[in-house]
């Protein structure tokens, strides 16, 4: 039986046990009693078995536990903070970590969003109102003017109609009751959170802010993002990685109240990295400044989004993400620069080994370029691996690339657990993976001894790399996008030897030259190589079939797939075939997947329904918006149709089941006299429900509060709900 290499075993259930806790922390909390006996009987079961196979059951299921119990340690310890649940009105204080432009093209407002660290929380009394107040008084209203529809409206005591639901409109207010702290005469919200990110519109700023000015505004902070759909992706988690505790919005002028304070290596280098942004952005048009920026700093979020949707669908998307790719290139470069100069000198040649000598200085190089590039986790493992290759060069030893992998994911893991739930950790793994152990290691070398040209020899380990990454990573790329690339090989060819040799040397040759004030033309040339990069990405995506959106791949089949990867990596013939029908085994899920038959939204704003002879229907008609996009999308439809008979509330039948929907507030006698329906939907906040339907099955203002989105299917004459919000 073939060996499964241990300290990589040990690593893949330590990041279970990380996602065990992450995407069921309440579940795990309320057993945690339970998991701890689970993990001493595991352990005693691995100590009492030692000399047996069964051992590995033992380890494996105490090492999950382990890597559960440890995300809950680091939540304690290192996240833990007074989280804001609801809104909060106060003057925040902090030091600029991070900036980037804002647009919201609903209402043409600009601005810039930018995270705070170091923060103080200062109440401030909202008074935002005051002006609104004043001239609610002092208009002169007539009452003849006032409708029976607005009166039915707005109203609170209107006969025989539903009554206001005044816990319902409290908790919409979202107000949050808070223990403030006395401190040198200001009123403290008490442990506030490491960081939170702010939009701060334009109108609100007299002058530039800078990475590493403290500055201090006016804001309105709460943390109340809502999942959209049932498996996204939930930003939460995101947030916990990067340790950032909210989100809000000025209301006040910025005040800078120290310029660019530097006090720490880490300052240091964000403002350098601030200052090669502004240099690019002054000296490329936008379309080639926000890829160099993506490439050269990590920041991705001046990318057009037509032109990041071209690239993702090309299969390219991988080369904006800062690497092993480019990490490799920045050390090779370095390597070769720094050997070659070194040459020149015959005393140095003679008396010391260069190649060492390279080698320490193209890790500087590459530590450099992880700390400008924003350390994403792509980053940090391919900065890992070239330090522990390096590493294990200088000290002439050879190393076993499967467990410098295992070395890296654990290491990822125990810095933050909260970074192996992101999609860059999965994609970036798998590929290194795929590229270990699937991929012919011995290929390039067969084709150097033959006769084939070199350019050829290169076309093809690219395209077998490529088309090998890319059915590796299809669980993967479905299961966060619902989408693939089918000419990614293609575009790959044309886009990695452009970037390799051109454009990422030139963007390193730049860097260089900034401080001398002599990079202007090199960007230039750069930008000329991105234009091309960017042409290859349209042309591709817009090819009839060049992707495919189908729907997600949900979890539990992901780890299926990912269970028939690792035996497709064993040696033997058997174990690459049960594999690979492992691995094959999920997209059965897809081709037979079951679309919702209704889904309310988690705001209460609307519904759609679906079949797949009329395709999808709204429930009213929808200005066109990112968030009408992506419930289209998400149904895989591209025309939007909506209904015209649901204006005050209307019955459904789907599927044999009636749905008694109330869209407004309607009378009472007309719910209570409604008797064929199966369920009642009350998609008014403001209004309660009468009690003659409390005995009926009804999903109320309570549910939507407690679970977010209802997405319902009807399968053997039962509701099977999905929601937004955790369970």
């Amino acid at each position: 039986m073939p060996q499964i290499d241990l300290l990589f075993t040990i690593a893949i259930a330590f990041i279970l046990g990380n996602l065990l806790f992450i995407f069921n922390d309440a579940a795990f909390l309320a057993n945690s009693t339970h998991a701890l006996i689970i993990l001493i009987f595991a352990i005693s079961g691995f100590i009492i078995f030692y000399n047996s196979y069964i051992r590995n059951f033992y380890l494996t299921s105490a090492i999950i536990l382990i890597g559960a119990f440890y995300c809950l340690f680091y939540d304690i310890n290192f996240i833990n903070h007074n989280e804001i649940k609801n809104k909060i009105y106060v003057i925040a204080h902090g030091k600029v970590l991070s900036l980037s432009k804002y647009q919201n093209n609903r209402n043409n407002s600009k601005g810039i969003k930018v995270t705070l660290q170091n923060i103080i929380l200062e109440k401030s009394p909202y008074s935002a109102n005051k002006n609104s107040t004043k001239k609610t008084l002092t208009k002169k209203t007539s009452s003849s003017k006032i409708s029976q529809n607005k009166i039915i409206k707005k109203f609170i005591n209107v006969k025989n109609y539903q009554a206001i639901d005044r816990q319902s409109q409290d908790r919409q207010k979202k107000y949050q009751n808070i223990e403030w702290q006395k401190i040198d005469n200001k009123i403290i919200y008490p442990d506030p959170p490491k960081k939170i990110s702010f939009i701060i519109r334009d109108n609100y700023l007299s002058e530039n802010i800078a990475i590493n000015d403290i500055i201090s505004f006016k804001a309105m902070i709460e943390n109340d993002y809502k999942k959209e759909f049932p498996d996204d992706f939930d930003i939460n988690i995101y947030n916990k990685s990067k340790k950032i505790g909210g989100f809000g919005i000025a209301i006040g002028n910025v005040k800078i109240i120290e310029r660019n304070k530097i006090n720490n290596i880490d300052s240091w280098f964000l403002q350098l990295r601030d200052k090669i942004s502004q240099r690019i952005i002054k000296i490329l048009p936008q379309n080639q400044s926000s890829i160099a920026l993506a490439l050269l700093v990590g920041d991705k979020s001046h990318i057009a989004d037509k032109n990041m949707e071209h690239i993702r669908n090309a299969g390219l998307a991988h080369l904006l993400s800062i690497s092993g790719f480019h990490m490799a290139l920045a050390g090779a470069i370095f390597f070769t620069i720094t050997r070659f100069l070194l040459s020149r000198n015959e005393y140095i040649t003679l008396n010391y080994d260069i190649k060492k000598i390279s080698a320490i200085f193209a890790l500087i190089a590459c530590y450099f370029y992880l700390k400008i590039s924003g350390e994403s986790i792509p980053a940090q493992r391919a900065f890992l691996v070239i330090f522990l290759t390096f590493f294990a060069f200088l000290l002439s030893k050879k190393i076993n690339l499967i467990r410098l992998l295992a070395v890296i994911a654990l290491t990822i893991a125990i810095s933050n657990p909260y970074n192996v739930a992101s999609i860059g950790f999965s994609l970036s793994f798998i590929a290194v993976f795929t590229i270990i152990t699937i991929c012919n290691n011995n290929k390039i070398e067969n084709h150097l001894k033959s006769k084939w040209d070199t350019s050829i020899i290169y076309i093809k380990n690219i395209l077998s790399t490529s088309i090998a990454i890319q059915i590796i990573t299809i669980p993967f790329l479905l299961h966060a996008f619902g989408k693939f690339s089918i000419l990614s090989p293609i575009a790959n060819i044309l886009a990695i030897p452009l970037t390799s040799f051109i454009i990422m040397p030139l963007g390193f040759l730049s860097l260089f030259l900034m401080p001398l004030q002599i990079d202007k033309y090199i960007l230039l040339l750069m930008g000329q190589g991105i234009d091309i990069i960017i042409y290859i990405a349209q042309e591709i995506s817009n090819i009839k079939y060049s992707y495919l959106s189908t729907a997600k791949l949900p979890g539990f089949a992901l780890l299926i797939s990912f269970f028939g990867i690792i035996l497709i990596s064993l040696k033997g013939k058997i174990f690459k075939i049960i594999g690979l029908i492992i691995f094959l085994l999920p997209m059965i899920k897809i081709i037979n997947h079951q679309q919702y038959d209704i889904a309310f939204d988690n705001e209460q704003k609307f519904f759609a329904i679906y079949n797949k002879d009329n395709g999808l229907y709204f429930s009213k008609k929808l200005r066109e918006s990112k968030q009408r996009t992506r419930w289209l999308e998400y149904f895989l439809e591209n025309e939007f149709k909506y209904l015209t008979h649901c204006k005050n509330s209307c019955i459904i039948d789907i599927k044999g089941k009636k749905f008694y929907i109330l869209t407004s507030r309607n009378k009472i006698t007309k719910i209570c006299q409604q008797k064929d329906y199966d369920i009642i939907v009350n998609l008014n906040p403001n209004y309660k429900l009468p009690e003659c339907v409390q005995n009926k099955e009804k999903i109320d203002n309570i549910d939507f509060y407690q679970k977010g989105g209802h997405f319902i299917k009807i399968k053997n004459d039962k509701l099977i709900i999905d929601y937004t919000k955790w369970q």
